[in-house]
């Protein structure tokens, strides 16, 4: 058989109908642009009629008026100064960014002739963890034994400064144990006995002096090893005078 192909026939439309093109921008044109001494004044003005504005700037040296007093504009594309230093980082640990940096279009006139880019810009701005030191350390506690071998430790702290943004104190711990010997000590003294005299037996509403005595022990001593010493000359026992009246009766 035979394929059958079709083609459609397109009607021009009238001129009447057609889609017009954008109207082009009317200035006036002058041939000189005094940017460094008048502030961008325009003079030798180019006809007396305006004439789109893409015809005039073909020049890049050129200028123009968008009204016959208005303000003059350059037909130079501006281009971006040198960047301003960055600002402070947004935030103190961690990544943030960097705003406030800006730069200033070098040529521009009146906000035509703009540069491409932008004029302030923005930037990660990662901060690095910082190291913190370690505090003295703290005196070693008691020994864990009271007799023999045992045990103490002492400690100090990551503070002296701490560290920021994840950052630590470096090698060694918070708390360091090491073996400990109980060293002999005396214990406390026990209560006075009551007021004697040697001989006499109990003192009672008498006038003679009497004695009391009280006892300590040496904690820690191993048999066969050393003493404690004694303090003042006291070492176990204590003695001290006493006059056992407080219960006597007024005759």
């Amino acid at each position: 058989g035979h394929a059958l192909q079709r083609r459609t026939l397109r009607t021009p439309l009238p001129p009447l109908l057609r889609p017009r093109p954008p109207p082009a921008t009317p200035v006036w044109c002058f041939a000189q642009l005094e940017e460094d001494g008048g502030g961008g004044a325009c003079a030798d003005l180019l006809g007396d009629d305006p004439v789109p504005l893409a015809d005039c700037c073909l020049n890049p040296a050129y200028g123009y008026k968008r009204h016959p007093q208005g303000h003059c504009h350059t037909c130079r594309s501006g281009a971006w100064g040198p960047w301003g230093p960055w600002g402070g980082c947004s935030v103190t640990c961690g990544e943030g960014t960097q705003p406030g940096r800006g730069r200033r279009a070098v040529g521009r006139r009146g906000g035509e002739a703009r540069a491409r880019g932008r004029g302030r810009g923005r930037d990660p701005c990662p901060l690095p963890p910082e190291a913190g030191r370690w505090s003295p350390w703290a005196p070693w506690g008691e020994c864990s034994a009271t007799c023999g071998a045992g045990t103490q430790g002492r400690s100090r702290a990551c503070a002296d400064p701490a560290p920021r943004c994840g950052g630590d104190c470096g090698p060694g711990g918070a708390r360091e144990t090491r073996v400990c010997r109980a060293v002999p000590h005396w214990g406390p003294w026990g209560d006075w006995t009551p007021c004697e005299r040697p001989l006499w037996g109990a003192q009672s509403c008498e006038p003679a002096v009497g004695q009391q005595r009280r006892t300590r022990e040496c904690v820690g001593r191993k048999p066969g090893g050393p003493a404690c010493l004694a303090e003042g000359g006291v070492a176990t026992i204590q003695i001290r005078a006493c006059y056992n009246i407080h219960h006597c009766l007024r005759e």
